[in-house]
């Protein structure tokens, strides 16, 4: 597994991570737990050593599309993915 402290904006990354799941409204008998194991391809945007943001698409450090937060803890597995093309994830590529 990969550092996660180590990783910084552009890196392309594959994360393996446990989402938390709610219901909404009264819910009767005993309850379940149901978390889902999702898998995120993309790069970092920013990482503050509690969690990591990534999005898939980087045109700059300040235009981000959907970027998604991932608690540490919620992290499973992380590898680093390398770009299909070179500038892929650095800024203004």
């Amino acid at each position: 597994m990969v550092d996660l402290k180590g990783l910084k904006f552009g890196d392309g990354v594959v994360i393996v991570w446990r989402d938390s799941s709610g219901l909404d409204g009264w819910q009767y008998g005993e309850p379940r737990v149901q978390t889902q194991r999702v898998i995120t391809k993309g790069y970092v945007v920013a990482n503050d050593g509690e969690a990591i943001v990534v999005t898939g698409t980087v045109v700059n450090k300040m235009i981000r599309y959907a970027p998604l937060t991932i608690p540490y803890g919620a992290i499973e597995e992380i590898e680093l993915d390398p770009p299909d093309h070179p500038e892929q994830g650095k800024e203004g590529g």
